[in-house]
C-alpha cells in the first residue's frame, strides 16, 4: 500500500542484471498494479471527502490521481485496468459535480461533469452524468441570460452580445465534449430566443 516506494523498489529489481528472466512478467504486472492502486486509492479518498463536504480535498485527490495517469504509457497499464481507472474517476468527478449541482451552484458543477463525462463509463451512470450536465448547463443559461438582459436593458447591447456569444459558445462546446445536442435543445432554444431579443442570430 505504500505505493510510490514499491515502484522504487520494483524498479531497482528490474534494472538488476541478475534478475531472473523468467520473473520479469510478474514483476512488471505488480509494477503496473501499484499505479492502478495509488490511482484507486486517491479516487476513493475524492470519494469520502465529497461525502464530508471537503470539495478542495476532493477535487485535489482526482487531480492527483489525474495527473498519475497522464504519466502512464499505454504499456504500463492493460487496457482493462486504464477503463477500471477511468471509471473511478468519472464517478469521483460526477459525484463532486452533483454535489454543486444540489447546491445551485450550477456554473462551478460543470467542469467536474465535462471531466466526468470525459471517461468511460457504464452506460446508466454516462446517462446520469448527462442528465446533471445538461441541469446544470440549463440553470447556469438561465442565470446569464438574466444578466445580459440586464445589459441590455441598461444599453450595454454591445456587451449584452458579447455575453451571449460566450453562453452560445458555451453550449457548443459542451456538444463537442460528449453532451449530445438532443440533452441541449432547451437550452440552445432558450438562447437563441435571447440573440433574436437583441435583434441578432447566432453564429453556428
Amino acid at each position: 500500500q505504500d505505493f510510490r516506494p514499491a515502484r522504487r523498489l520494483l524498479r531497482e529489481a528490474l534494472a538488476d542484471p541478475r534478475f531472473p528472466a523468467e520473473r520479469v512478467v510478474a514483476f512488471r504486472e505488480l509494477f503496473s498494479t501499484t499505479y492502478s492502486g495509488e490511482i484507486g486509492q486517491l479516487t476513493a479518498q475524492a470519494l469520502r471527502s465529497v461525502q464530508d463536504g471537503r470539495e478542495i480535498e476532493a477535487l485535489r485527490a482526482l487531480r492527483r490521481a489525474e495527473a498519475l495517469l497522464g504519466t502512464l504509457n499505454d504499456a504500463a497499464l492493460s487496457p482493462t485496468r486504464r477503463e477500471e481507472v477511468g471509471r473511478r474517476l468519472s464517478w469521483g468527478y460526477a459525484r463532486l459535480g452533483e454535489r454543486r449541482v444540489v447546491a445551485g451552484e450550477h456554473e462551478a458543477a460543470l467542469e467536474p461533469l465535462f471531466q466526468a463525462l470525459g471517461y468511460e463509463a457504464d452506460p446508466e451512470r454516462r446517462r446520469e452524468t448527462r442528465v446533471l450536465l445538461a441541469r446544470a448547463l440549463d440553470a447556469a443559461a438561465d442565470a446569464r441570460a438574466l444578466g445580459i438582459r440586464a445589459l441590455a436593458d441598461g444599453g450595454n447591447r454591445e456587451t449584452a452580445l458579447a455575453h451571449c456569444d460566450a453562453l452560445w459558445a458555451l453550449l457548443h462546446d459542451a456538444a463537442d465534449r460528449g453532451l449530445p445536442r438532443d440533452d441541449l435543445a432547451d437550452s440552445l432554444t432558450k438562447v437563441r430566443r435571447l440573440f433574436e431579443n437583441l435583434g441578432m442570430t447566432p453564429r453556428d
